[in-house]
């Protein structure tokens, strides 16, 4: 069986477009997964909250940029630059939260059926004390369910 060359190389564009799609929306996902599930969860700062995570939402000071001596007006232009990029990042969390949220959530959930009655009290204390800080700290609009 004779292939055409034409037929042959578009073959191998689209496989390849199909797993460069693939590579660019895994790395995102695994870099989503990774920052909801893989860390610890730190101790939140007081006073250290957004309506949104990531970079884009960063305390002043706390962007490397922040440290390097640069001019007013090299700031200014900064500051519309990540205007501009969180409002994309913001659009693309909107668009996943759900999902991340069913995975954090499932994953409790699972983790929760490993532990013994004792041991589950323990956990829903520590998450309740956990959800009350997020609370007190003005940050209550994640809607967390309850003991998860």
């Amino acid at each position: 069986m004779i292939l055409n060359p034409s037929a042959t190389r578009r073959a191998r564009m689209v496989g390849f477009a199909m797993l460069l799609v693939t590579f660019v929306v895994g790395a995102f996902s695994g870099a989503a997964f990774e920052r909801t599930l893989g860390a610890r969860e730190p101790a939140r700062p007081a006073a250290r909250c957004s309506t949104e995570p990531g970079p884009f939402h960063a305390t002043p000071g706390s962007l490397i940029i922040d440290h390097v001596d640069i001019s007013a007006e090299q700031r200014q232009k900064i500051n519309v630059i990540l205007e501009k990029h969180r409002k994309q990042a913001d659009a693309l969390w909107q668009a996943q939260r759900p999902t991340l949220r069913a995975i954090v959530d499932t994953t409790r959930e699972e983790i929760r059926t490993l532990l013994t009655s004792g041991q589950r009290a323990q956990y829903d204390k520590l998450r309740e004390a956990r959800r009350a800080q997020h609370k007190k700290d003005g940050c209550d609009n994640q809607k967390e369910k309850p003991a998860s």
